[in-house]
């Protein structure tokens, strides 16, 4: 079947707060992807970001990115308040209230505006419900007769009192009363005149996940909401009666079921995790390489005596994880139940500064100190005559063999559990892998040595059956990493951006293409978007492009629309297309440009700026090429 999908990352949702994240706006975009026809919704790692931004430098290769926890959710959850958020953010702070527009800022009132806001979902009701009478019959609405929550109370104005507790929700699907009850009403979210006067200073809440403010304030947040959390019972969420079997008033959301669930099903990484992010907060955030030697060597009474005296951080860390889990496992089953199928992102190595290396040290190439003898990287080449040294600790495959590679089933595991296809990144390194003294200032005096080749996949296989993997194969790729890649079955990737040079030779050109089992991408999250790639072409290969499609006299907007077409008449079973191309954005919405910091992984896209007229024409592009995956 050719099917076709979209690349936005989460954090490019353009939810409210600084970054995207699991909010009612994925959901509207979910809607629209099946509009659109799409089968695929691709995203980076959903892990939780360092220095640099980065989801490929994660603090961990099992948890979730707290940035993406939907506050709006958390007020349904009866968790939060809006006064909670602007008591931490400052009442003159534009990331403090709902998202609006410039338009609206300057035409806003001298008083402040007020704006409407549908009340999202309660998620943790959702799962607590799930499966039970009480779903069924659309219990995550508010009725109109039923007091509003803490948070939707304390928001209101006093022309419009209470608020509902979820927006077309899929709960309701089929549901009898679907058509018998009131579309939720909406709270009335007043943002003071400071606020607005900082958001047309340039303080858009827009356009770019702001992380500075989001490291300053989101954790602080995310406590008040734990405080509430720590106490919340059944019946004050659930109401006393009809409660769903294993569930009693009295008992606290931290004693059901669903709780103690996610704790035995994540035991093997999530209280390391916590330990690692507690003691990393102890010591002001400093690498675990830098700890006090007890808690860097991990000795089991220094470990002990840290739990015993941190046991409300620790907790706080588990809830983050816990509300993250359930938050985006009610996410993906929305996407899911539009026939839409997420591709997530497994970057090959892990940062050293996460709690996969300070928990599992005998798994890296470290020297008895826990120090990298050798790091990642690529080697010199035409863009840099330095190399690239990415910093990140080398495998110890020999370790990884002898435990019949169970690390990597773990991680595979939890994958799974997130995507419903994963992408590996840099698939070369599982044939061979660049690695450099970790002493060295740069990745001139690196050498290749073995990867684990199709013993990793076979051993992977055995564990789970089929995998629905899609090998990241670009760059300088040799004999053995073809060889490789045909016998593991894995589709690779095809980027037209690389196509067009002047040479008129490269293997990315479309009538290159000699298998269907590949997916083409007209740029990934690491390319410009494809309106600024046309912008910034040299003379030979612009001519390139324009005799290609002949589009000599075309629009930069006209061309990128081919640079589309083409990966949806290719022969790829896939073809895949940032949402920037579709939107017609130029360099400004960029995602990431490798070796540089400070600008990366901060593109938002605008409410509504994928619209129904857009969904219909790529409909019907889709149509066109024979690649309706709905």
């Amino acid at each position: 079947m050719r099917e076709a999908g979209i690349l936005l990352p989460i954090s490019s949702v353009p939810s409210d707060y600084g970054i995207g994240g699991f909010s009612k706006e994925a959901r509207k975009l979910a809607d629209l992807f099946e509009r659109s026809g799409l089968a695929y919704w691709q995203i980076l790692p959903l892990g939780p970001t360092g220095y640099g931004d980065s989801p490929y430098q994660s603090f961990s290769t099992f948890a979730g990115n707290p940035y993406f926890i939907d506050l709006e959710t958390l007020i349904s959850d009866g968790l939060l308040t809006r006064e909670d958020i602007v008591a931490v953010c400052g009442s003159d702070c534009p990331f403090a209230y709902p998202a609006i527009s410039q338009k609206q800022a300057w035409e806003a009132p001298w008083d402040g505006l007020s704006v409407p806001v549908i009340p999202s979902e309660s998620v943790l009701k959702e799962a607590l419900l799930e499966g039970s009478d009480k779903k069924k019959k659309g219990f995550l609405r508010r009725r109109d007769n039923e007091p509003a929550s803490a948070a939707g109370a304390s928001s209101a104005s006093s022309a419009d009192p209470g608020s509902k507790l979820s927006e077309g929700s899929n709960p309701m699907e089929g549901s009898e009363i679907e058509d018998q009850e009131k579309k939720p009403e909406p709270v009335w979210v007043h943002i003071p005149r400071e606020a607005i006067e900082n958001c047309k200073k340039g303080y858009d809440p827009n356009n770019y996940a702001e992380y500075g403010f989001l490291y300053e304030t989101r954790m602080e947040i995310l406590r008040k909401a734990h405080r509430r959390f720590r106490s919340l019972t059944v019946g004050e969420l659930l109401g006393k009666e009809d409660l769903p079997s294993g569930l009693t008033p009295n008992m606290t959301i931290r004693e059901t079921p669903l709780y103690k669930n996610f704790l035995r099903d994540n035991e093997g990484w999530l209280e390391d995790y916590a330990l690692y992010r507690t003691i990393k907060k102890h010591f002001d955030g400093k690498s675990w390489s830098e700890w006090d030697a007890p808690y860097k060597k991990r000795e089991k009474t220094a470990l002990k005596d840290f739990r015993e005296q941190h046991a409300t951080e620790l907790d706080f860390t588990i809830f983050v994880q816990f509300m993250f889990a359930i938050q985006w496992h009610s996410l993906k089953s929305y996407i899911n139940s539009k026939n839409i199928k997420i591709i997530g992102d497994i970057p090959i190595y892990v940062s050293f500064d996460s709690s996969d290396a300070w928990s599992r040290p005998e798994l890296f190439e470290f020297d008895k100190d826990l120090a990298p003898v050798e790091v990642a990287g690529c080697p010199p080449d035409a863009f840099c005559d330095d190399g690239q040294l990415w910093g990140n600790p080398i495998y110890d495959w020999d370790e990884h063999r002898k435990s019949s590679f169970r690390w990597w089933k773990e991680r595979t595991k939890k994958s799974l559990e997130l995507y419903d296809v994963i992408r590996l990144d840099h698939f070369r390194g599982f044939d061979e892998y660049y690695a450099i003294p970790a002493k060295d200032e740069n990745a001139k005096n690196g050498t290749w040595k073995k990867g684990p080749g199709m013993k990793l996949f076979e051993a992977l296989r055995h564990e789970f059956g089929e995998l629905p993997i899609i090998a990241e194969d670009l760059g300088v790729i040799t004999d053995s990493v073809r060889e490789l890649l045909k016998e593991s079955g894995f589709p690779g990737m095809k980027v037209l951006q690389f196509a067009y040079n002047a040479d008129a030779n490269s293997c990315y050109l479309p009538q290159f293409f000699t298998d269907t089992n590949c997916v083409v991408y007209t740029g990934t999250h690491d390319n410009d978007t494809t309106r600024g790639f046309i912008h910034n072409l040299n003379e030979w290969d612009r001519k390139m492009v324009e005799d290609y499609f002949g589009s000599w006299n075309d629009s930069e907007e006209n061309k990128t629309w081919d640079f589309i077409r083409a990966a949806f008449s290719s022969i790829a079973k896939l073809a895949i297309i940032p949402a920037q191309d579709f939107l017609l954005v130029g360099s400004e919405g960029r995602i990431n440009t490798p070796s540089t910091l400070g600008n990366n992984f901060k593109w938002r896209m605008v409410k509504d700026q994928y619209s129904e007229g857009l969904a219909d024409y790529v409909k019907r592009l889709l149509f066109v090429f024979g690649r309706q995956g709905n």
